[in-house]
């Protein structure tokens, strides 16, 4: 077991973040607007950012490396078993994100999974939005020679 286990206050602060995650067919369309669109694509954002914490915190907790099939059995079950849901749970669009933005290791040995600790992946998403902002601070001509570097500290209480 990984020294990164979620306490149950953890588990119901990610919980209240999921509950509203269901399948896009049950989730009312507005008509095909230029608003409309923006709508449809801001809810798909959501969506998939709630699908990439669920993979981790499900892979955290877990707390061994697992394999795409297993982490996606392990979403599914939570899924149902916490909300009634009986989904497909798309793990395969989740992943490469999460190994993306360095909350997730790959071992290509194993074809397996692994979540790294809470707080390494604390400060590998501090540093992907102070990047982020840093590049959307300035005009797209100065990222010329690349997008900026951000060295800021960010700080998240877990509680």
């Amino acid at each position: 077991m990984s020294s990164s286990v979620m306490t149950s206050q953890q588990l119901r602060r990610v919980s209240a973040v999921l509950r509203p995650l269901q399948p896009a067919a049950l989730k009312p369309h507005p008509p095909l607007t230029p608003v409309g669109a923006a709508y449809e694509q801001e809810d798909m954002a959501e969506q998939q950012l709630k699908e990439a914490v669920l993979a981790y915190t499900l892979l955290l907790m877990h707390g061994e490396e697992v394999s795409q099939e297993e982490l996606d059995q392990l979403c599914e079950a939570f899924l149902e078993e916490h909300f009634g849901l009986r989904i497909d749970f798309a793990v395969e669009d989740a992943l490469p994100k999460l190994v993306k933005w360095g909350l997730v290791k790959e071992n290509p040995k194993t074809a397996s999974f692994s979540a790294v600790p809470i707080e390494d992946a604390q400060r590998a998403l501090a540093a992907e939005w102070a990047h982020a902002y840093a590049a959307l601070s300035k005009p797209p001509q100065a990222w010329k020679g690349g997008l900026p570097i951000c060295t800021a500290q960010w700080s998240v209480d877990l509680g």
